[in-house]
């Protein structure tokens, strides 16, 4: 079985499902560098894409299309590690919560991550080695009005990180989820400026937001770790502190 140590001595296969998204962009920027980048874009268009990955359309939402995807791309990989940072945010109280907000983001958020890990895994199984990383909310942790879709499906992908570790656990594969705090880049920048700072900033005890290097620098503490497995990492500047 290959060790974590060894992993870090050739080129990864590091799949992001979600690539077209600040978060995704940025990881694709970072990861290219030194490792083989397949990332996944629905809505976005390819051309404006950053470079240095191959990009797949894919709507995480449809079987057909991800399972497809996964075949056209299983064969040649290596060392694979899956990033799922697909996602979307509604902003409505529950009393107005509309059906289709609901079913979109359970579909995308949730749901398109079981597709992903349920597909990606006998290509890991295979290979005795594997990193399943989610990236998951402070918001799976802490109530704020006018998120129940998007913390609902935030908390189901830290159960789900979870259930694929003891499951994958004797097969060199590792399931994780980061549960991101506030960051210059991604969801943030829908909110108000105002709001940000008032309410948002003085609640971080870092009394900042948190800088993208970050994440990519947990996300390699993830892979190289081959003992870390079903935990929920929490990066948000102390706002969680136990």
């Amino acid at each position: 079985m290959r060790t974590a140590n060894e992993s870090t001595k050739q080129s990864l296969d590091i799949i992001i499902i979600g690539a077209s998204g600040g978060i995704g962009q940025y990881l694709v920027r970072v990861f290219s560098k030194t490792n083989r980048i397949i990332g996944t874009y629905h809505s976005g268009s390819p051309i404006n894409l950053e470079g240095g990955a191959e990009y797949f359309k894919v709507d995480v939402t449809n079987l057909e299309e991800v399972s497809n995807f996964f075949k056209n791309i299983g064969p040649s990989l290596s060392m694979p590690i899956l990033i799922y940072s697909a996602g979307i945010s509604p902003n409505n109280i529950t009393l107005k919560i509309s059906d289709k907000d609901w079913t979109n983001t359970i579909a995308v958020n949730l749901t398109g991550a079981m597709y992903c890990s349920r597909e990606i895994l006998p290509w890991m199984r295979s290979l005795n080695y594997g990193r399943l990383i989610f990236i998951s909310s402070i918001l799976s942790r802490i109530a704020i009005s006018g998120t129940l879709a998007y913390s609902v499906t935030k908390a189901g992908l830290n159960a789900m990180a979870k259930v694929i570790a003891i499951e994958n656990a004797a097969r060199g594969i590792t399931s994780n989820a980061i549960a991101l705090g506030y960051f210059e880049l991604g969801i943030i920048n829908t909110v108000p400026k105002k709001f940000l700072n008032n309410c948002v900033i003085p609640k971080i005890p870092l009394k900042r937001l948190g800088a993208p290097d970050n994440i990519c620098s947990t996300i390699n503490y993830i892979i190289d770790s081959d003992y870390l497995t079903g935990s929920i990492i929490d990066l948000n500047g102390g706002i969680i502190s136990k």
